[in-house]
């Protein structure tokens, strides 16, 4: 069956739930973080460093073993977004393809394969770490049209992100919740008829 929707979604706090504090906590942190943490997870989410050097950095960073430092960055990712994995699994029956377009590390995309019951229903995804840059710079807009095509619609949680994709010429709603979800990709199913 050939795809009658095109649909961009991001991942974290679209399909799963972030957990932010409680990594920062294992991290030893509260409050505002340091720089040399901010930048380090920079560089790591647009590749700029491999998981090696990212680890091994953040350990000299946080006085964390780097086993500890990989534990407290898992921690970051929780579990599913309720009602997305039926949404998903629903929408993709209606012939809509979908792909992650995410700011993400190699750490969490490989804990997202592992974890998220719904993602064999994405045919892939365009990840920070690869295209080393990060929303909401165009750029990563221009590499996902350059790689999947233009998308009938755009998910994410982040305002930021919203504004530059529509900026950028997408059709770009903020997410929040399932039920938002099936309610746009109903109604924009049915004016494709």
């Amino acid at each position: 069956m050939a795809a009658v929707m095109l649909a961009a979604v991001d991942i974290g706090n679209v399909c799963i739930q972030l957990q932010v504090e409680k990594s920062n906590r294992a991290f030893g942190y509260s409050g505002e973080l340091p720089v040399a943490f901010t930048t380090l997870t920079e560089q790591y989410e647009t590749g700029k460093i491999g998981t090696v050097e990212f680890l091994k950095k953040m350990s000299a960073v946080t006085g964390l073993s780097e086993a500890a430092a990989k534990l407290a960055w898992e921690l970051k990712l929780g579990s599913e977004m309720p009602g997305m994995a039926d949404a998903i699994r629903d929408f993709a029956a209606k012939g809509v393809e979908f792909v992650f377009l995410s700011d993400i590390g190699e750490l969490h995309l490989t804990a997202v394969r592992r974890n998220v019951s719904f993602v064999n229903f994405f045919k892939g995804g365009i990840f920070s770490f690869e295209a080393g840059v990060c929303k909401p710079d165009h750029r990563i807009f221009r590499t996902f049209e350059d790689t999947y095509g233009k998308p009938a619609v755009f998910f994410d949680d982040l305002e930021k992100n919203i504004k530059s994709a529509s900026e950028f010429g997408w059709n770009a709603v903020q997410f929040t919740g399932a039920d938002m979800f099936r309610e746009t990709m109903n109604q924009l199913l049915s004016g494709n008829h």
